[in-house]
């Protein structure tokens, strides 16, 4: 048995991939994974053996993707094509969709399709290949409930969560409320630049928060230049990190910062790794109104939700800390792991099912 993970991503923006790593190695399945360079940050050699990697950068520019993407697909089914992969996993839609005609025609019934964005569903046309590709999978996973909003019915659909680090989960809740300065932080890649420039306006230069963001930034997400320009002094960044450094970063933040906005369905019905960390790190979540993930942290006790459009987030901070039971809290992070663990127990069993 051999199988290859297809992705058209960067390591760092797929943690995701651990999991499946994990479950390959323990059940010494063979395995490739196609990856891509998009910021030339790879060493040659770096990666292990069983990678291959796609060295191209790409600009913001729809058009000049265009090239890349063509380029990419052709080195990925070069490689499909020369090796024997008896299953085929693709992470998210739109590569599936690149190499569709190859999946449908070579692997109906042998490949997963791991769902984890909106991305362009909204195109009919594309989310009729969406669907297609959903009949012919031996299995799809979806990373949030919310996603049955916008993906037709299909008993081929299963639910499976990002959570990650649970060997090192806090015990306790650890909001200090106590601290004479407390830390609001952004882990994670860096984006939604208008929504951030509004949480650093209401919260700008006050001497009890400090805003962190540690994670890699985005093309085009100047916040730290937004932050010169208006002299504000309480927001400091920090470089991207591992994925296992995740755990000694939280240790210095109070709150975590999961506000993308409201806009689209992207934020509208995904659920990020934010909300893990929030219940294995016992920090609490402050997250958008009128998104799924705002619904799951309310009726789990684990944080606050607000509407950075109409909302006084300093003010909705200050009531959130008034009001804090850290005994609902605690109760609310344990009883949503649960959950997310028999979830996630239920989908590993599907997927030793697919590589069997």
């Amino acid at each position: 048995m051999k199988v290859c993970i297809v992705t058209y991503d960067e390591y760092i923006n797929i943690p995701y991939i651990l999991k499946y790593e994990r479950l390959l190695k323990q059940y010494k399945i063979e395995y490739d994974v196609i990856l891509w360079d998009r910021r030339n940050a790879l060493a040659k050699d770096s990666m292990p053996k069983n990678y291959y990697v796609f060295k191209s950068e790409i600009k913001k520019s729809k058009v000049s993707k265009i090239i890349p993407f063509y380029k990419w697909k052709r080195f990925t089914l070069n490689i499909l094509k020369t090796i024997n992969y008896d299953k085929i996993i693709v992470l998210t839609t739109l590569p599936a969709i690149i190499i569709s005609g190859f999946l449908l025609n070579k692997y109906p019934n042998m490949f997963l399709l791991d769902i984890r964005d909106f991305t362009y569903e909204n195109i009919k046309l594309y989310k009729i290949w969406v669907d297609k590709l959903i009949s012919k999978s031996a299995l799809t996973f979806i990373s949030s409930e919310g996603f049955k909003s916008w993906l037709s019915d299909s008993n081929k659909v299963y639910l499976t969560h990002n959570i990650s680090n649970i060997e090192k989960e806090e015990e306790t809740t650890q909001l200090k409320l106590n601290k004479s300065k407390l830390v609001i932080g952004f882990v994670g890649g860096i984006r939604y630049y208008t929504e951030n420039c509004k949480i650093i306006n209401n919260l700008k230069n006050k001497s009890n928060i400090q805003l962190l963001y540690v994670g890699k930034t985005h093309t085009g997400i100047e916040l730290e230049k937004f932050c010169k320009k208006n002299v504000i002094g309480n927001v400091s960044f920090k470089p991207a990190y591992q994925n296992d450094e995740k755990p000694s970063i939280y240790k210095n933040i109070d709150f975590i910062n999961s506000i993308y906005g409201s806009k689209s369905q992207v934020v509208k019905t995904a659920l990020p790794n934010k909300l893990y960390d929030c219940i294995l790190f016992k920090k609490p979540i402050i997250v958008s109104s009128g998104t799924y993930l705002a619904k799951v942290v309310n009726e789990y006790n684990l944080g606050f939700d607000v509407d950075i459009n109409k909302d006084d987030l300093y003010v909705k901070l200050l009531s959130y800390i008034e009001a804090f039971d850290d005994q609902l809290f605690l109760e609310g992070c344990n009883t949503f792991k649960c959950k997310v663990l028999q979830e996630d127990k239920h989908a590993e069993d599907k997927f030793l099912e697919f590589i069997e």
